[in-house]
């Protein structure tokens, strides 16, 4: 029975936004760097060396019903998550999510699409659309589906698209 549980908490699922699910365990990554994996492997966090001065158990999860007041969650490209424990790194580490897997809002990356990563401090500047917002362009890869940038903090991470280029 718990094996059961364990699978319906494990991996993505298609029901949205209520569902709470996570992939991985919570992972120690300390000054040596590491790779931080959620939603099955949909993200993937790359901490180079020394941007940690010590060991830091950071999590990526879910934010159950996209996290936001009415209107947020609807407006962006990816479902929006959160890595934990809020902190800056001393240098910017890689960050890239998989658009077709556990965050798709059924959205694709075409030729000339233009994705932003915004990176909010905390949870209620993200709801509030309020507060220190860092945000990045980003490289984005219509063949892979992938997102591609470098962030220097961790917090709710959020996609929107700009206009396509060319336009």
């Amino acid at each position: 029975m718990s094996v059961l549980i364990m699978l319906a908490i494990v991996g993505c699922t298609e029901d949205e936004p209520g569902t709470v699910w996570y992939s991985e365990d919570p992972q120690m990554i300390g000054p040596d760097g590491g790779t931080l994996t959620g939603f099955n492997g949909d993200v993937v966090m790359t901490i180079p060396e020394g941007a940690l001065t010590r060991p830091v158990r950071l999590e990526i999860m879910h934010l159950p019903n996209g996290g936001g007041w009415p209107g947020t969650y609807q407006d962006e490209f990816l479902k929006p998550f959160k890595i934990e424990p809020y902190i800056t790194f001393n240098k910017p580490v890689h960050l890239t999510m998989k658009c077709n897997g556990c965050l798709s809002k059924g959205n694709e990356i075409g030729e000339k699409t233009v994705v932003f990563v915004n990176v909010w401090g905390s949870q209620s500047d993200y709801c509030c659309q309020s507060g220190a917002c860092a945000s990045c362009f980003c490289c984005s890869n219509a063949s892979s589906q992938r997102i591609e940038t470098c962030i220097r903090t961790t917090g709710v991470i959020a996609t929107k698209t700009g206009q396509q280029l060319g336009e």
